[in-house]
């Protein structure tokens, strides 16, 4: 310093410049260039965590309509499964409905649902049958409310958990009322398809918590019966599965905790109307300020439009502006001092706010708390940071994975395609998403769902990447044991009715493509009840195991063997030149059946019937086929049972036929069409008529005389012999008693099939 003074330019300079002006005037400049520097560095702050902010209320919004929409496919499926049991049964009995909803854990495994429920349908002339049904069942004041006579009614027959509050709506007809129940009842019948309801009071709940609430349909149509369109639709409504839900509590179960400083509101409809609120949730915070935030979005749950808006001005950014006018404060007082003092402090505090801005852009709220695994890389792919809820999911610690590639953990499962695929998409609309298979570090491969964005600089450039995986193997293993319910029978494992018939669709649309032709054959088994009845139905389930096994030795891979309900087995038989012919297999099931069964040390004989039938040549469609076998079954077990019918087109007219004459023996007694003739007896000896016989007769306008060997077989398996044998008995019950007073004594009168 000495050598620079003793300079002569230096010491002429420093001679020149006027000090004392510059100490005069240095804290005014220092001053000044102080508050400057540090209102421009407030500002910059500021607006570092209001877009922070901002991204996480947005970030909040996206997760809770995805978060809602996720819930409301899940309950879906809830009730899909409950729909695939019925599909499999035909009907279920209350104690089969517990089990299975006691095996779905509702308050564990899907929080926020109140139930699961079944409506029956109920035509007008049945209603009194059906109290009657369940009040034997062991509930003496069941009945269908509200009363009144209507062209329709639906009970609430089942609902589990079947809790106190839950039993309000026991017997409740939801169709009775007009508004949002019905309508959202109507459109799921007629679509086919899941549907919820708008704002309504559900019946279950009680005075002292009532909740705005909404329910969840879908239908249950009768098995066999065709659903293709509207009419056949609501012909073949058996009833429907429900859930109601309390929008209160089950937004409580959705929404993450920890947003106090938000508010979200619920409507129902695509827009925020003030009469269509479903839920709105906040912290008490007054969110009427002008520089709160707001936005919205619009969530399809269940093919209805809802409404979720999210206002707030988070309270963090109040409290952070206090705090840096304190350091503003501080840093002006200090600059009063020496610059070289202010000018450490301001590098010092840019560097503090440059470490306070990452570390909040790393940890904030949404970033730590959910509970989606998140990854966030450079832009070479580098790994930088994940959260909590990754190493929940894969097992991999953040040391573990820092400086390393996401490909770290790749399954094997797909190949360079799909991955090909998935960066040309990231690269060209900078986001990505779908299922992926990868590793855990424990080496276990999982399925999970992964969402990629690229994060985007101010000049629009690539600064990095954010992937945020969701684990879908509790899902995946939901969705199999629904699929396994709804295709497979759960006595003999094999394909249940419900995959048959996507077997036959497959099989119908290969024919197509490949000319491949099939024949369809259903086996009955005969005289099962008397089984059931003597041995057991638990003798008859294994029986039915063992018919199974038998059936299936009998076809070869390309065949699908199922269990088409009750004692009935079907076969997708495909034909082949060098394969053996419909009716050779058909025989060789008979013969296959000669060898006895042994059930539980009980020696047990069967036999079945069977009916086939061809496709292309004799159907066009899976209805078709069903009804031309139903015909040859038919067939085989009225040619006395243990044989096997083809159907010809003379099994349709014959159906038809009785069909026709059923329909007319229905109103053959109300309409006097009926004709008791009476066969004298007479005494050989004496010559006198001492008693007849009661003869039935079927006077029909159209057809004529109809004999009995063609009629009473036909009112047995309608039913209708019961009242037809009730006026029989009247009517001879009459004339006998005329006659003994006209004759002066008994006279019998014989009454015979």
């Amino acid at each position: 310093m000495k050598t620079l003074l003793a300079r002569p330019k230096i010491r002429r300079v420093l001679h020149a410049f006027n000090w004392t002006t510059f100490a005069r005037s240095f804290p005014w400049l220092t001053l000044a260039l102080g508050l400057s520097i540090t209102f421009l560095v407030w500002r910059h702050e500021k607006q570092l965590l209001q877009h922070e902010e901002q991204a996480r209320f947005q970030a909040l919004l996206a997760e809770t309509g995805s978060n809602i929409k996720e819930r409301m496919r899940i309950y879906e499926q809830v009730l899909r499964g409950a729909q695939g049991l019925f599909a499999s049964t035909g009907m279920v009995t209350r104690e089969q409905f517990r089990l299975y909803a006691e095996k779905l854990a509702l308050a564990q495994n899907y929080p926020g649902i109140q139930g699961v429920g079944f409506a029956l349908a109920i035509a007008p002339e049945q209603r009194a049958a059906h109290i009657e049904q369940v009040r034997a069942e062991g509930f003496p004041k069941y009945d269908i409310l509200p009363s009144g006579q209507r062209a329709i009614y639906t009970s609430v027959l089942f609902l589990e958990p079947f809790s106190v509050r839950n039993q309000r709506a026991f017997g409740y007809d939801m169709y009775a009322d007009r508004g949002q129940r019905q309508e959202a009842m109507d459109l799921a019948r007629d679509q086919n398809r899941v549907s919820i309801s708008g704002i309504v009071t559900l019946q279950m709940e009680i005075d002292a918590n009532v909740q705005p609430g909404f329910l969840m349909y879908l239908p249950v149509y009768k098995n066999g019966r065709p659903i293709a369109t509207v009419a056949q639709r609501r012909a073949a409504l058996q009833g429907w599965m429900y859930a109601p839900f309390r929008v209160h509590d089950l937004m409580q179960g959705i929404l993450r905790k920890g947003n106090a400083d938000i508010a979200i509101q619920v409507y129902d409809g695509s827009e925020a109307r003030p009469q269509k609120l479903m839920y709105h949730g906040s912290a008490g915070a007054d969110f009427t300020a002008t520089r709160s935030w707001q936005n919205g979005m619009a969530v399809d749950v269940a093919n209805r439009k809802w409404s979720v808006v999210l206002q707030g001005m988070p309270a963090r950014l109040a409290s952070h502006q206090w705090d840096k006018a304190q350091q503003v404060a501080a840093i002006g007082a200090a600059m009063s001092v020496l610059l070289a003092f202010i000018t450490g402090l301001l590098a010092k505090m840019q560097i503090q706010a440059l470490k306070v801005t990452e570390a909040m852009r790393l940890s904030s709220l949404v970033y730590q708390n959910s509970n989606q695994g998140m990854v966030v890389t450079d832009a070479r792919g580098m790994i930088v940071s994940v959260n909590p809820a990754f190493t929940v999911i894969t097992g991999y610690e953040e040391d573990d994975v820092l400086g390393q590639q996401p490909r770290i953990w790749k399954s094997g499962r797909h190949d360079s395609e799909f991955y090909r695929t998935m960066w040309q998409s990231l690269q060209q609309n900078k986001q990505w998403q779908g299922e992926i298979w990868n590793r855990r570090k424990s080496g276990e491969i999982f399925a999970e769902y992964l969402v990629l964005n690229a994060i985007l600089n101010r000049e629009g450039k690539v600064d990095g990447y954010v992937c945020l995986y969701s684990d879908l193997t509790e899902k995946k293993r939901s969705d199999e044991l629904i699929w396994k319910q709804i295709n497979f029978d759960s006595l003999t494992g094999y394909p249940n009715r419900h995959m048959l018939q996507d077997r036959m669709a497959i099989a119908i649309n290969r024919f197509r493509v490949d000319q491949a032709p099939f024949a369809f054959l259903l086996i009955d088994l005969d005289n099962f009840n008397n089984i059931n009845d003597t041995l057991g139905h638990h003798v008859g389930d294994l029986l039915l195991v063992e018919l199974a096994h038998r059936l299936a030795a009998c076809i070869g891979e390309a065949d699908t063997l199922a269990r088409f309900g009750g004692d009935e087995f079907a076969i997708i038989y495909q034909l082949g030149d060098e394969r053996p012919d419909a009716a050779s297999l058909a025989q060789q099931i008979i013969s296959g059946l000669t060898a006895s069964f042994s059930v539980q040390g009980e020696t047990v004989f069967a036999t079945v019937s069977i009916g086939i039938t061809f496709y292309p040549q004799e159907a066009e469609n899976v209805a078709d086929i069903l009804k031309n076998a139903d015909q040859a079954l038919f067939r085989a077990k009225h040619g006395g049972r243990n044989r096997f019918a083809c159907f010809t087109p003379e099994m349709q007219l014959a159906a038809q036929e009785r069909l026709a004459l059923e329909k007319d023996l229905r109103h053959a007694l109300e309409r006097r069409q009926l004709i008791v003739y009476f066969q004298p007896i007479v005494d050989l000896a004496t010559g006198n008529i001492f008693k007849a016989e009661a003869l039935l007769r079927w006077q029909h306008p159209e057809r004529g005389m109809i004999s009995p060997a063609k009629f009473i077989p036909l009112a047995e398996e309608s039913g209708l012999i019961n009242p037809i044998g009730d006026w029989v008995f009247t009517e001879a019950a009459k004339w006998s008693r005329r006659w003994s007073q006209l004759l002066g004594r008994t006279f019998q009168v014989s009454v015979s099939k």
